[in-house]
Parts: C-alpha cells; sequence; structure tokens
C-alpha cells in the first residue's frame, strides 16, 4: 500500500522506528558520558521518545534502578499526582517540572 508520498506504508514506518531507536541510543549514550542530564531531558524531551514510558526513560540514567524508581514512583503517585508507567510525551509540563524537581541537582554518579 502506498502513502501520498509514494513510499510504501511498511518502509515508511521502518524509517520511523529506526529514527526512534537512533534517538533513543544517542541519549542512552549521553546520559551515560555524563553530557547530558536526565533532568536535561525531561524539561525538554526529544520528540522521537515522546511514546517511551516515563519508567523506562529514568532507568536510563545511571544510579537510577528499580528500587530507586519503586520509591520514586510511589512519591509521584502519592505528591505528584504523576504515573511513571505514563508515556513521557503525555505528561504535562507541570508533572515533568515536578519530577525533575525530584532528581537530584547534580549529574547522576556512580
Amino acid at each position: 500500500m502506498l502513502n501520498s508520498t509514494g513510499i510504501p506504508q511498511p518502509v515508511q514506518a521502518l524509517g520511523v522506528a529506526n529514527a526512534r531507536r537512533t534517538a533513543t541510543a544517542t541519549l542512552k549514550t549521553q546520559l551515560r558520558h555524563r553530557t547530558i542530564t536526565l533532568r536535561e531531558i525531561l524539561e525538554r524531551p526529544p520528540e522521537e521518545i515522546g511514546r517511551q514510558m516515563t519508567f523506562e526513560v529514568l532507568l536510563w540514567a545511571p544510579g537510577m534502578g528499580r528500587t530507586k524508581l519503586r520509591a520514586l514512583n510511589a512519591r509521584a503517585l502519592r505528591d505528584g499526582h504523576l504515573n511513571l508507567a505514563a508515556p513521557l510525551g503525555a505528561l504535562t509540563v507541570r508533572q515533568r517540572r515536578w519530577l525533575a524537581e525530584q532528581l537530584p541537582q547534580r549529574r547522576w554518579s556512580r
């Protein structure tokens, strides 16, 4: 099936998926090398990772494990009216700001 651009839909879908995977890999590398912080990603999330679950994005950061994530999710549900199982792109500016404020000010350390 061809779309309006003349490119078959499956080929176009593969291109979009590849762009998202590349963006995700780049962000993970930047977090690991500490050239970007999790706070920066939350404050200005790239469009390519808008469908990623928020808890998955948080787990990309060095030092953020499942135990810290569980505690943060409990606090988010109780105080921030936020579910970390929601896609990052679905969070409001207020929710992303609240989440960023819960993170340490410094870059994640080992």
